[in-house]
């Protein structure tokens, strides 16, 4: 029944090819990127004002560490020398600067999650080159316990491993937003 229909076949063919090889859409790639990126805005956004306001470093997994270095730089200028003693006023460049960060990560995500692959390839980008960098402070936190330099604990380096782990997945996540738009599969035309 179905040979005898050419139209029918050829969407049967398109169909099976889709479900081998990936579908020509695949909106919840989309969906799934834009939703981590939204939540790592927070997690970065959360973690800038955590050490700003209570100068205490907090690490949601998923943050930026752009930012925190930039909180960082900006912490130690306010506490040597002394600071003012309203730690907005010392902590106010350094939240513009994050404020830049959490911006662009929102406007890609909302621009990933209208099916945007262009955005979908700078936010692996952006977010890869972050990873890079924590990946270089995690060896580099290792490379300091073993040669027992500083004093490093190991819940320490634990959670900097999670971080690392935790951003190997959003890698995992928008490499495939990015290749859910590339697709070679077409229908073909009747």
């Amino acid at each position: 029944m179905l040979r005898d229909n050419p139209v029918n076949s050829s969407l049967i063919f398109v169909q099976l090819a889709n479900g081998l090889h990936g579908s020509i859409q695949k909106p919840w790639r989309y969906k799934t990127a834009a939703m981590w990126l939204y939540l790592a805005s927070a997690a970065t956004a959360i973690n800038s004002i955590i050490l700003n306001r209570n100068h205490r470093f907090i690490d949601l997994l998923v943050g930026l560490s752009f930012t925190q270095f930039v909180d960082a730089v900006f912490l130690g200028l306010g506490v040597e020398p002394e600071g003012s003693p309203d730690w907005l006023a010392d902590a106010l460049p350094a939240l513009i600067i994050d404020a830049l960060f959490v911006c662009v990560l929102i406007v890609l995500a909302v621009r990933v999650s209208s099916r945007s692959r262009a955005a979908a390839k700078v936010a692996l980008w952006v977010y890869s080159l972050d990873t890079l960098l924590f990946v270089i402070v995690f060896v580099t936190s290792i490379w300091v316990r073993v040669n027992r330099t500083f004093h490093t604990s190991g819940t320490t380096i634990a959670w900097q491993g999670s971080t690392v782990v935790a951003h190997i997945v959003g890698i995992f996540i928008l490499f495939h937003a990015v290749r859910a738009g590339s697709s070679k599969v077409q229908p073909i035309p009747q």
